[in-house]
């Protein structure tokens, strides 16, 4: 799949710009608000599949986390983190899936940069049925875990035989709805100072689309790499669900759509 194509797609979702958004589509509607036209048509992508496996509740608790399925969007991604440079922004509802939580965790080990934005009390039950945990918990525990990696990595950089030895920000934001900033009426000269000035195609959302929930679903890694598709950050999606991503191999895209989904999202 090359730029022509995903531009197509933009543009069907750019169609309903031009009337109301529905609250369904917002992601859509954010995608369609990036300018892609200036792209080379030879702008490298790559279809990332993610077959569907067979579902076991008593793996969910006794083996929830072993055999990561090695399918094309699951190995990317590993992958990618595990080769990072510089950073790595996820945007996902949901993030419960220890392997990729650990594979974070060696990223910040080795001076990454991670930043994250969840949704905050959503699909509660299905995350238990699908994965035995919920992500405010994995969160809570991500948070403690960062605190005990900063404070051995401190220590150890009081041994001169280690040299410089830097953990890397971990930021980690839950969606809230009340940020968003949406078309009130007024003048873009008129919003408080510090306000983040949107992409044109965004003025058109209004209060009434206003979106309530985080269901956006993308990784940008170095701000070279942009992961897009249907996966969550959690076990059904890494282990159970049939799930499908493109990466785009673009600084350009990375740039356009991060600072849009920073905008919107957190």
């Amino acid at each position: 799949m090359g730029i022509p194509e995903i531009m197509g797609m933009a543009e069907m979702a750019g169609r309903s710009l031009q009337g109301p958004i529905e609250m369904g589509n917002i992601d859509a509607s954010l995608l369609a608000s990036v300018d892609l036209s200036h792209l080379p048509p030879n702008t490298e992508t790559l279809l990332l599949p993610h077959t569907h496996s067979s579902y076991s509740p008593f793996s969910v608790f006794f083996h929830p986390n072993t055999n990561t399925p090695s399918t094309p969007l699951n190995t990317f991604l590993l992958s990618r983190i595990s080769t990072a440079k510089s950073s790595i922004t996820i945007y996902t509802p949901n993030l419960t899936y220890t392997p990729l939580i650990n594979a974070l965790f060696e990223a910040l080990s080795r001076g990454i940069n991670v930043r994250i934005t969840v949704s905050k009390k959503l699909m509660i039950l299905e995350q238990i049925v699908t994965a035995g945990t919920v992500t405010e918990w994995e969160i809570w525990k991500m948070r403690r875990r960062y605190r005990k990696l900063r404070t051995r990595l401190r220590k150890k950089t009081e041994d001169l035989e280690t040299g410089n030895t830097r953990v890397g920000n971990l930021d980690i934001i839950y969606f809230d709805p009340a940020n968003v900033l949406v078309n009130d009426g007024n003048d873009a000269n008129e919003r408080s100072e510090g306000a983040v000035h949107v992409a044109a195609g965004l003025e058109s959302i209004g209060k009434e689309s206003r979106p309530v929930k985080l269901h956006l679903k993308m990784t940008i890694i170095d701000g070279e790499i942009t992961v897009l598709g249907s996966g969550n950050m959690d076990r059904a999606s890494w282990v159970t669900s049939q799930e499908l991503g493109v990466a785009i191999f673009s600084e350009q895209v990375s740039r356009s759509l991060g600072e849009v989904a920073k905008t919107v999202y957190g």
